[in-house]
């Protein structure tokens, strides 16, 4: 973020309003990871001004598909739905086959989050196969961790474990920290559901780690959220306490 506010006051000197709007779009993702929405918000309102101005429908594409990112961690999952579903189609009439990848991935787990599971899963699929076909490594195995995640959430446990190993052992080949990580917190929460306590909280604290490495509140919080509640579960309650106080 440092990086980007010193681009955008270059840029603001130079007087050139474009690639101040390109900054600010590109700097959204980044925003919504530090959960600074409203900072979020008037950037892409600023960039989007500027945009439609210049006539530019690719960036205004990928600016709205930053917009629902935002509302998919705002828990505002319909708005974020109707918006990839938008986007999709600009992105395939302006023949751009990796933002469709990761706007069906996206919508997907959306879907997820409102318990839509038969449509989530056909439209992973469809997303894990667009990527292999365009030759797209990382956001097939992104496919493959919410993949196991669906699983996870409709109860096919065993399935979801061996899903979640594949899916973490390849995020760590391609150096995807973030999803290899995310793959710790989602087994954690099925190791508790399982009462498998021990190996809860040692998935927990090694994605929490991860996440406090990488600066992400959200996700680190919910790792401290599962480590306590593993910790709880073996019965040093004080210890749970102090955990869930801090994740407060």
């Amino acid at each position: 973020l440092e990086r980007y506010e010193a681009a955008l006051a270059d840029f603001e000197l130079c007087g050139d309003e474009l690639e101040c709007a390109r900054t600010r779009s590109n700097a959204l993702q980044t925003l919504i990871y530090l959960s600074r929405y409203d900072d979020a918000l008037r950037w892409a309102d600023a960039a989007r001004e500027v945009f439609l101005r210049c006539g530019e429908p690719l960036r205004l594409a990928r600016l709205d598909g930053n917009r629902a990112n935002l509302y998919y961690r705002q828990d505002r999952l319909e708005e974020a739905i109707a918006l990839y579903e938008d986007i999709e189609r600009r992105f395939a009439e302006l023949g751009q086959p990796r933002d469709i990848a990761a706007v069906l991935r996206n919508k997907a787990v959306c879907q997820l989050g409102l318990s839509q599971f038969d449509a989530a899963l056909e439209t992973h699929r469809q997303a894990r196969a667009f990527c292999v076909a365009h030759n797209m490594a990382g956001l097939a195995a992104e496919c493959d961790y919410t993949i196991a995640n669906l699983h996870h959430q409709r109860g096919d446990y065993l399935l979801a474990r061996s899903l979640y190993r594949d899916a973490r052992r390849e995020a760590r080949r391609l150096g995807d920290a973030y999803h290899a990580a995310l793959c710790d917190l989602d087994e954690a929460e099925l190791l508790l559901d399982l009462n498998l306590s021990k190996e809860a909280a040692s998935n927990a604290r090694r994605a929490a780690r991860v996440f406090r490495r990488l600066g992400l509140g959200v996700e680190s919080t919910k790792a401290q959220v599962f480590s306590a509640l593993a910790v709880a579960a073996m019965g040093a309650t004080r210890g749970a306490l102090r955990a869930l106080s801090s994740a407060q």
